[in-house]
């Protein structure tokens, strides 16, 4: 039954039905009996709350699972509800060590050759780059003054890591045959590299360099 409920949840939250998905979720954990199923049930819960923005909720979800984690040795979910974790943290203004963790959390997916947490955690980094590329999300100055550093130091290069994280994601969801997620990932890189053109236009009209002005003989 714990099974059942899991299974109905993962094909929710596929199609992006995240309602239905977080209450399948809550139905398998209700019933579970199993640490392990629980903990399984509760990283899937985390994501779709992660995947729905309802980042208070899922950053509850995902420590508890990385103190079970700890408590009887499930690293290999403790280390998936991490990644999700850190988007929290990044979510919460706090790129640096939102971004760590991420970024430590695909490297033990590489090494492990975890194919879709690994091109799961390479999609949300390029997300990450790409939101700053674009200049979406909170910009106030008390995010600005705690990110300094990380925005220093990032900004120059965010359109080309972006486009290196979602290569790699399109290239193992590619390997996994993980269709979904792969469209996700080609209409993210299609997206950043249209808006990020469509913004260098605007600059050079701003700035009096585009190629539509008079041009002297």
């Amino acid at each position: 039954m714990t099974m059942g409920h899991m299974c109905i949840g993962l094909s929710h939250y596929v199609a992006g039905n995240h309602a239905f998905a977080i209450q399948s979720f809550g139905n398998s954990i209700q019933v579970s009996a199993d640490t392990l199923f629980t903990s399984a049930a509760r990283l899937f819960l985390g994501m779709t709350y992660v995947s729905d923005e309802q980042f208070s909720e899922a950053g509850d979800t995902l420590e508890e699972i990385m103190r079970i984690s700890d408590d009887y040795g499930v690293e290999f979910l403790g280390t998936a509800a991490q990644l999700f974790y850190g988007v929290v943290l990044i979510s919460q203004g706090k790129l640096n060590k939102g971004m760590g963790i991420v970024e430590d959390a695909s490297k033990s997916f590489l090494e492990s050759d975890s194919r879709y947490r690994y091109a799961t955690a390479n999609y949300t980094i390029g997300k990450v780059y790409a939101r700053v590329v674009l200049g979406e999300g909170e910009r106030s100055l008390s995010l600005i003054a705690k990110n300094i550093g990380f925005l220093v130091k990032n900004i120059p290069l965010a359109r080309k890591k972006a486009e290196a994280y979602f290569g790699k994601a399109i290239e193992t969801f590619k390997r996994c045959g993980a269709t979904t997620y792969l469209k996700q990932a080609k209409e993210a890189l299609e997206s950043l590299r249209e808006k990020s053109s469509t913004l260098f236009c605007v600059d050079l009209r701003s700035t009096g360099l585009s190629q539509s002005q008079d041009r002297r003989p």
